[in-house]
C-alpha cells in the first residue's frame, strides 16, 4: 500500500479499510467512483486518516453523503490541485481553505451541496483556474464574500488565476454582488463564463470589464425567459456567445464582436431579432450573416428532416 499513487474506491468498502489507506502515504490521487454513494466515508475517515495524506494532488468526496465537515488540517495538503465536495452534507467550507496556505489548488467543483448556503470566499487562492458551482438549491445571493472580502478588507485582484467559472441550476439564485476594486482588478483571466438554468437571477454587478472573456454562456431551462435586467460588462476579445431568450438584455456590442452565435430556441431568435430592428443600418449589415444563420438553425430544429 505505501508505493501506490493513485486509488479508486468502490461504494463498498467498509469502514475498517479505510485504516490501511493511512499508510498509502505517497498517495496521488483519491477518488470515489462516480455515480454512487460512499456512507462509510465519514468525517473522522476524511479528517483523520485521508487529509494525513501528504502527497494528495487529486481529492474526490463525491458521494460521500454523511461528510458535513472539513478540518482546517486541508489547507496542509500543500500539493493538492483537484478538489471535488459534490454530493455532501458539507455547509461551509473551513478558514484555511480561503487563505494563502492553501495555494496550488487549480480546479473546484462543488454539486448538489444541498446544506451550503452561501459561497465560500474563493477570491484569494491566486492558483484557482476553474470553479463549477451546480445545484446549490439553498444559494439566493453570491456576496462580496464569494470575492474573498472579510472583515471589510478587500483583496487584490480576487480570482486572479481564474479561466473557468460555471454556475448551473441554482433555482433560488437570484442576486449576484461585486466587490469593492477598482476596473480590471477582477477576473482578469476570465475565458469562459457558464450561467445556466438559474433562471431567477435578475441582477448581477458585473466588473466594467471581462479583458479575456472568449466565451459567454447565459441560458435558462427550456421554454423559461431570462429575467436577468443587469447591463453586460465589456469583453473586448469576445469570440463565442450563447444566449437563451434575450430580451431584456443589451446585446449591440456584444454581437458586433463575437464570431459565433447560439441562440436556444425560436423564440429566443425572434428576441434577437426585435433588439437587431432598433440597431443602425451599419450594425445590421455586420450581423446580417449571423442573423441567416440563425434563423437556419431555428427552421431547421422546428421542422427536422425526415
Amino acid at each position: 500500500m505505501m508505493k501506490v499513487h493513485h486509488l479508486a474506491v468502490a461504494p463498498d468498502v467498509s469502514l475498517q479499510r479505510f485504516g490501511a489507506i493511512s499508510k498509502a502515504i505517497h498517495l496521488r490521487s483519491l477518488l470515489m467512483l462516480y455515480g454512487y454513494s460512499f456512507p462509510s466515508l465519514s468525517n473522522e475517515v476524511l479528517n483523520n486518516v485521508i487529509l494525513k495524506l501528504r502527497c494528495l494532488r487529486i481529492l474526490s468526496s463525491s458521494g460521500c453523503v454523511f461528510l458535513k465537515q472539513l478540518s482546517d488540517s486541508i489547507a496542509e495538503l500543500k500539493h493538492l490541485h483537484f478538489l471535488d465536495l459534490s454530493c455532501t452534507l458539507i455547509k461551509k467550507l473551513p478558514n484555511s481553505v480561503r487563505d494563502h496556505l492553501f495555494c496550488n489548488i487549480v480546479s473546484i467543483k462543488l454539486k448538489n451541496c444541498r446544506y451550503c448556503n452561501s459561497l465560500p470566499p474563493l477570491g484569494q487562492l491566486s492558483s484557482l483556474k476553474a470553479l463549477l458551482v451546480e445545484e446549490l438549491s439553498g444559494v439566493v445571493t453570491v456576496s462580496a464574500n464569494f470575492y474573498g472580502d472579510i472583515g471589510g478588507s478587500s483583496v487584490t485582484k480576487p480570482f486572479a488565476s481564474l479561466e473557468f467559472l460555471s454556475f448551473a441550476h441554482m433555482p433560488a439564485w437570484e442576486e449576484w454582488s461585486s466587490i469593492g476594486v477598482e476596473d480590471g482588478e477582477v477576473f482578469t483571466k476570465l475565458q469562459q463564463l457558464h450561467i445556466n438554468e438559474c433562471n431567477r437571477l435578475r441582477c448581477v454587478d458585473w466588473p466594467d470589464s471581462l479583458p479575456c472573456l472568449t466565451e459567454l454562456e447565459i441560458l435558462g431551462g427550456y421554454g423559461s425567459e431570462l429575467v436577468l435586467e443587469s447591463s453586460l460588462p465589456r469583453m473586448p476579445a469576445l469570440r463565442e456567445l450563447k444566449l437563451g431568450v434575450c430580451e431584456k438584455l443589451r446585446l449591440e456590442e456584444l454581437l458586433q464582436k463575437a464570431e459565433s452565435i447560439h441562440i436556444r430556441g425560436n423564440k429566443g431568435v425572434e428576441s434577437l431579432i426585435r433588439q437587431l430592428t432598433k440597431a443602425k443600418p451599419l450594425f445590421l449589415r455586420k450581423c446580417i450573416f449571423k442573423i441567416v444563420v440563425l434563423q437556419l438553425h431555428s427552421f431547421l430544429n422546428a421542422c427536422p428532416l425526415p
